[in-house]
């Protein structure tokens, strides 16, 4: 997890949010990239190693936006394990 002054290092005068598919492109202009994982259709470890390398090569923070909302062992379920082992990726929730 990086702390909020990360974000303020960054050339991104505003936190952007950019959909999956211009996470390349736009890399360099954000400092925050939000995803909606779960609808990814081909969703892979290529697909954490793809935008782990964005995020390390444009310096920006990934937010999953999902509310994980249950008991307590089905919350750390749902953000550590799953096929979307989202605790392996997202920098924040």
């Amino acid at each position: 997890m990086w702390p909020l002054s990360h974000i303020l290092k960054t050339e991104a005068e505003a936190v952007w949010w950019r959909s999956f598919n211009t996470g390349g492109y736009l890399g360099p202009y954000t400092a925050v990239f939000k995803t909606h994982i779960d609808i990814v259709r081909d969703f892979s470890e290529k697909t954490i190693r793809g935008l782990k390398a964005l995020a390390k090569k444009h310096n920006f923070l990934t937010f999953e936006d999902r509310n994980i909302v249950d008991i307590g062992s089905t919350a750390h379920k749902q953000y550590h394990g799953g096929a979307l082992r989202i605790s392996e990726w997202a920098d924040f929730v």
